[in-house]
């Protein structure tokens, strides 16, 4: 996988401003929905996306019960970067909420 910055820095001016969230997702906001959730959640992220596992990780951490897992070599389509370590984590995450039953 190649550095996502380094992909984005290579584009032209107008495909990176395209890539930054603007029109309806520019306002978005969330954060008051997360502590509503009541059932399993694992948020992926992948190591070199532009919403960076920090982000994730936020809402992570707004979620009770909820694990995060960051895919090291994977930028914004994980299960297309790493799929065998995306599909690991789905499969590890769907094991322990069956065990959890």
């Amino acid at each position: 996988m190649r550095d996502a910055g380094a992909l984005r820095s290579a584009l032209p001016p107008e495909t990176q401003a395209a890539l930054t969230a603007h029109g309806s997702l520019r306002d978005y906001e969330a954060r008051e929905r997360p502590p509503q959730v009541r059932m399993p959640v694992l948020f992926t992220a992948g190591r070199h996306d532009e919403a960076v596992p920090s982000t994730v990780a936020e809402f992570q951490r707004l979620v009770a019960g909820s694990r995060p897992v960051v895919l090291e070599n994977s930028a914004h389509m994980t299960p297309l970067d790493e799929p065998e370590a995306f599909t690991a984590a789905i499969r590890g995450f769907l094991c322990e909420v069956e065990a959890a039953r």
